[in-house]
């Protein structure tokens, strides 16, 4: 995240402005600093627009270009992202100038989520924090420079401030709304170096063993890193581009609210209408080619450019874009205004990828076929059924991913319906594993029996049951555990083995009948989250661990982590059943 302090001259910056601009700087200092509040002339504007042109060429010169040449030549990737890239004017804030120009020398550029700038939307909140200003659409940036460049990776830094109190479908959400927007590349903060002291408590959620809940993770690892894969085949689609107003941000207050307001509007009315569109800018408009197409550039081609009301477009900008002025059409209209569409061209066939971004579940039959064969790829398990039609399902953040191809490939046999279902009762909790934090950092402790259940109690619960069914078991029969209303993630043992850890809703796995007994036995264990812990040593944390000891950064966000894991998500079994599929 290196970016410039507001107000910076850096040395040789008088000189150096004057022979790029004709004039000098020290006349207008007035305009340079706190977000240009001394800008009262057009005059006044250019000066602060030149100053900020200066420093983002000058960032991207001795900065990024010198980092992705080191990488160039020592044979690495260069990745990372640029501060404050969840606000559109933030390159204005950190001297960038401009994102684009800047993310365009990363082999893998990024974009920053580590606290709720994009949240699970329950009880009725939106899903962006305030700090976003509403741009939903910002995680656009990264795939967009990658495009233009003509590359196919964009990462993610995320969590790291969301607390310990983030659950399974949390993740996914905040992830997926991302990969929705052409994110391909998670990096998931944070892991702790150790767990002795506060090391484990700095950046939450910090991943480790002690934990409740971490070895549950290995769900959401397999399902990311087959949504990872998924998301880089074949090329992006989409031939409308969002101009991004960057001189506007760069000149007076009023200016840079109207181009903020208006960039908003733009950006969101193409998302609802499921547009699929990139972000482009004065540096990616100048170096694209006109062509019968429209402008080339990279991997994208952008036939249709929308402009939000701006003042400070350049000229050379203006007329190189005015034969493409306008938007493309939508990738899908849908009955649900909540669901979000891409799509990712292959050589014989289509991926389609749609992402329920309201609270409420939602059903719909899709159009996608086309009249070629349609197949349903299962994030979560990895398998391949052939469909009649598209008609997912979709819980609260879920991706559906099907192929339209014109190919016959090998498919799994769909098991959809219930031939028989045995509810397993009788559940009795025989051991506990408690998290707890001291003066010496964290830990866990296993012991038999039962815990007591208060909303102090951070960890997991094992829980134990006969079962039997109705028939034996025939190897080659498919049959379905879920867990019905349990929380907040879980694994399962069936007859002394580990059948499955289920991070994410919906809670089911498959099973081969070679798997179990007419008459067996079944452990569930349970877990919730360290934020419960964390809660109830809230004061204990701060009184024991200094400032110092903690670092300065993690400081800062001390009470912004501690507020989220006051929602602490609570610990219960509920139903479980074994079902033979048909």
């Amino acid at each position: 995240e290196p970016g410039c302090l507001r107000g910076t001259v850096p040395t040789g910056g008088f000189e150096k402005f004057k022979e790029r601009f004709g004039y000098d700087l020290r006349d207008y200092l007035y305009v340079i600093e706190d977000y240009g509040s001394g800008c009262a002339s057009e005059e006044d504007n250019r000066a602060r627009i030149d100053y900020q042109t200066l420093l983002g060429e000058l960032s991207r010169e001795n900065t990024y270009r010198k980092l992705h040449d080191w990488c160039e030549k020592n044979g690495v990737y260069f990745s990372g992202h640029l501060d404050l890239d969840n606000r559109p004017w933030g390159a204005m804030g950190k001297g960038y100038f401009s994102f684009l120009d800047q993310l365009r020398l990363f082999h893998v550029p990024g974009i920053d989520v580590i606290w709720e700038q994009i949240r699970y939307p329950y009880g009725g909140r939106e899903p962006l924090d305030d700090e976003t200003l509403g741009m939903g659409f910002f995680p656009r940036l990264a795939p967009s420079a990658a495009r233009q460049e003509g590359r196919n990776l964009a990462l993610t830094e995320t969590f790291s401030i969301y607390g310990d109190a983030v659950t399974p479908e949390e993740i996914k959400y905040a992830l997926n709304f991302q990969a929705i927007r052409g994110i391909n590349v998670f990096n998931f903060l944070a892991l702790p170096y150790g767990k002795s002291r506060c090391a484990a408590l700095m950046m939450r959620p910090a991943l480790c063993p002690e934990k409740p809940g971490f070895y549950n993770m290995k769900h959401i690892n397999e399902y990311y890193g087959r949504l990872s894969y998924l998301l880089r085949l074949g090329k992006p689609e989409g031939d409308t581009a969002l101009y991004h107003p960057i001189r506007d941000y760069c000149a007076d207050p009023a200016t840079m609210d109207d181009a903020t307001a208006a960039y908003k509007r733009s950006g969101t009315e193409l998302e609802e209408k499921n547009i699929a569109f990139d972000i482009i800018d004065d540096g990616v408009i100048r170096d694209a080619r006109v062509t019968e197409k429209g402008l080339a550039i990279g991997d994208a081609v952008y036939a249709h450019i929308v402009v939000p009301e701006c003042r400070y477009m350049p000229e050379d900008v203006k007329a190189k874009i005015a034969p493409f002025l306008g938007e493309g059409d939508p990738i899908y209209t849908p009955k649900s205004g909540k669901l979000r569409f891409m799509t990712r061209a292959l050589d014989n066939g289509r991926l389609w990828f749609i992402f329920n971004e309201g609270i409420e579940t939602a059903t719909e039959e899709l159009d996608i076929a086309d009249g070629r064969r349609l197949y349903r790829i299962d994030v979560a398990s990895g398998k391949i059924t052939e469909e009649s039609v598209c008609s997912p399902t979709l819980l609260c953040g879920d991706i559906a991913v099907y192929l339209v191809t014109d190919d016959s490939i090998e498919a799994d046999a769909a098991h959809s319906e219930v031939r028989a279902a045995r509810e397993i009762t009788g559940f009795k909790a025989i051991s506990y594993k408690k998290f707890t934090v001291d003066h010496f950092g964290i830990h866990s402790s296993e012991r038999q029996g039962a815990p007591g259940l208060d909303e102090s109690f951070s960890g997991e619960v094992t829980y134990y049951a006969p079962y039997e069914l109705p028939d034996e078991p025939k190897a080659g029969e498919v049959y379905r555990l879920r867990l019905e209303d349990t929380s907040v993630s879980a694994s399962a043992r069936i007859d002394g083995k580990v059948v499955c850890d289920l991070g994410l809703l919906p809670m089911v796995t498959e099973l081969d009948g070679s798997q179990l007994l007419r008459r067996g036995e079944i452990e569930i264990t349970v877990a919730n989250t360290a934020a419960n812990e964390l809660v109830a040593k809230e004061e204990f944390i701060r009184e024991t661990f200094p400032h110092a000891e903690v670092g300065a950064y993690a400081t800062i966000y001390t009470d912004k982590m501690t507020e989220f894991e006051k929602r602490r998500p609570e610990l219960k079994l509920g139903r479980v059943f074994i079902e033979k599929m048909v």
